[in-house]
């Protein structure tokens, strides 16, 4: 389990004023005894944050500065650090695997793996056999479940759920099992989500509506670019990217990073493109280009996978007797879903990958995309030209 082990933590050597240095007048002092007042107020405010955390999970631990056990995966919870200080006033909180949330916050008996292998109402069966399956499992549960499944998404999923109000659904468990074919089994347990996909009405909506969407959207995703990365380009616990980008299908070969500049992630696009045999002329061509266009665009947190169907409404809202869906404007409230791709990517992507499952271009959701997402259309057409080449 790939863990994050860079600390924020940043201290001044030695223990006095340099010599020579002349002694702090009074106001001076006075300054400094109220910056460290401030920190240590932060700390208390932070450690408060995390303590309230501890309660949701048995498996959360609040620790001091000591490396995690082998195993555990860390989540950043974010911190404050006053002006001229060198402290960054952040903690970690740990959740060891198998994750399971305590019986006082279930909505019901977690499903055992045998029912939910059993299950019959299957949501998503995007590969073949056991591999990977989305099955729903009673009133309360949906589970994410094969041999494909990582549980790192339910790792991303947690540390939103506790760091952030970004709204996702709420994960119960994570945990793995051999399966039945000799292969590993992994378990994603989460909240059903009662409401309807939003591209299953977009349809149905009208202009006010979809404003109102679009500013929810807008502002959950001002949120996820506040989070920040735990250096460079990288998924949670600072691992590899799951861009599918990045995936050329042979374990033996990795191109996902993690990446410490944009300079070296383009190298990885380019050599990811190389591998599947293309021209070397062309591979040199988008070497060249990625150069003047993929630079300058700081790590963001990003979904990398935004699409109307990954967008789920809590609630039903009502539909009206001329067939159209209203509600009032208390009762939006949008959930994000299918975070396997989730992590820090250059700010061009989130819009780029939008754009470019679009697909036909039926209707107007590209244009409320422009505004959700800030736009980079010149970066855009490249990614749209290196990913039409790339899976063609």
């Amino acid at each position: 389990m790939c863990t994050l082990l860079r600390r924020e933590r940043k201290r001044r050597k030695g223990s006095g004023a340099p010599r020579g240095r002349p002694r702090n007048t009074p106001a001076q002092a006075e300054e400094a005894r109220m910056r460290k007042e401030e920190n240590q107020r932060a700390r208390y405010q932070l450690k408060k944050a995390i303590t309230r955390g501890a309660r949701l999970s048995r498996d959360l631990r609040v620790f001091a500065p000591q490396p995690p056990a082998a195993g555990d995966f860390l989540i950043f919870v974010g911190g404050d650090h006053a002006e001229n200080v060198h402290l960054v006033a952040a903690m970690m909180a740990s959740f060891t695997l198998p994750y399971f949330v305590d019986e006082a916050s279930l909505p019901s008996a977690l499903p055992t793996a045998e029912e939910i292998e059993s299950a019959t109402e299957i949501l998503n069966e995007r590969m073949s056999g056991a591999s990977g399956k989305v099955v729903g499992v009673g009133d309360h549960f949906i589970v994410k479940y094969g041999a494909f499944v990582n549980l790192q998404e339910g790792q991303t999923m947690l540390f939103l759920q506790h760091s952030s109000t970004i709204p996702v659904p709420r994960i119960y468990a994570l945990y793995q099992k051999p399966g039945t074919d000799n292969d590993t089994y992994r378990y994603i347990v989460m909240e059903r989500i009662r409401g309807p996909s939003l591209a299953s009405l977009w349809l149905k909506i009208g202009q006010t509506e979809k404003e109102a969407v679009a500013s929810k959207l807008r502002h959950v995703f001002e949120e996820m670019r506040r989070l920040e990365s735990p250096g460079g380009y990288c998924s949670f616990g600072r691992c590899g990217l799951t861009d599918s980008l990045f995936d050329s299908g042979d374990d033996s070969t990795s191109f996902n990073g993690p990446f410490d500049t944009e300079s070296d992630l383009n190298e990885a696009m380019i050599a990811r493109y190389a591998s599947e045999g293309h021209s070397k002329h062309k591979t040199q061509h988008f070497s060249r280009a990625f150069k003047d266009v993929f630079q300058n665009h700081a790590p963001v947190f990003t979904h990398a996978d935004f699409q109307r169907k990954n967008v789920m409404f809590r609630k039903p809202p009502a539909t009206t007797e001329n067939g159209l869906v209203q509600w009032a404007s208390t009762d939006l409230e949008l959930v994000i879903i299918d975070w396997e791709f989730a992590g820090w990517y250059p700010s061009y992507w989130e819009y780029s990958r939008a754009l470019f499952g679009c697909g036909a271009w039926k209707d107007d959701w590209s244009d409320w995309i422009e505004k959700i997402l800030e736009p980079y259309r010149n970066e855009y057409a490249w990614v749209l030209l290196f990913l039409t080449e790339l899976f063609s």
